[in-house]
């Protein structure tokens, strides 16, 4: 069960990626596009898993406690 369930993930991210950047060079003032499409990889990759590893470092500090 878990394996289609993987197949599709990797299908519908792929696409909402591509979606997603193309949306941001659409929208990107000229001469912008590579840094909006910087802007919107940072805040989708960099700052989600930051976020996540915060969390995750709160809940192994909360274990040795």
């Amino acid at each position: 069960m878990v394996l289609p369930i993987q197949l599709l993930h990797g299908v519908t991210f792929g696409l909402c990626w591509a979606t997603l950047t193309t949306f941001a060079k659409g929208v990107a003032p000229e001469g912008m596009s590579a840094t909006t499409q910087a802007l919107f990889s940072t805040a989708f990759g960099g700052v989600g898993k930051l976020l996540g590893q915060v969390g995750h470092l709160g809940n192994v500090a909360m274990r040795f406690r």
